[in-house]
Formats: C-alpha cells, sequence, structure tokens
C-alpha cells in the first residue's frame, strides 16, 4: 500500500528556476529510484531507505535537454533518458 510521506525535492537545493519533474525509475530490488528533471536537465539519483525514505545522491547531468523518461537496464546499473 502506498502513503504519501515526506516530500523530498528532486533539484539541487541552490537551483532557483523552474522545473518539472518527468519519469520516474524505480530498480528491480527497489533500492534506487532516479527523477527526470525537465528545464533543470538532470535526473536526480535516490536511494530508498528500508522505512521508504529517500536519500539524495547525487544529480547527473543529461547533456540534453528536457529529459522526460528513464529506463534502467536489467541490472539497475545504467540509466538512458
Amino acid at each position: 500500500m502506498l502513503r504519501e510521506g515526506k516530500t523530498v525535492s528532486a533539484l539541487p537545493k541552490e537551483y532557483k528556476g523552474t522545473s518539472f519533474a518527468a519519469g520516474l525509475a524505480l530498480s528491480n530490488d527497489g533500492k534506487q529510484l532516479y527523477v527526470a528533471n525537465r528545464l533543470h536537465n538532470s535526473i536526480a539519483h535516490f536511494t530508498v531507505q528500508a522505512d521508504g525514505r529517500l536519500s539524495h545522491q547525487e544529480d547527473i547531468w543529461t547533456r540534453g535537454i528536457t529529459p522526460r523518461t528513464l529506463t534502467l537496464d536489467n541490472q539497475g546499473s545504467g540509466c538512458t533518458s
């Protein structure tokens, strides 16, 4: 059952511009979450804690513009946008 928890931003704290979260990708084991940030042109990487809380790991620059969807490889070690 899903329930709303704490709100977590997928953008860096210092970013003041407009952006929209688009695609989400959750690893097969449910421990890694990736979020596409449109207009910020990045993918936020989070680990999912045992209690379901998210821990921000890194921001990955897409080297492109306005990422929309995400796909993980079968091992969950590669992310394409």
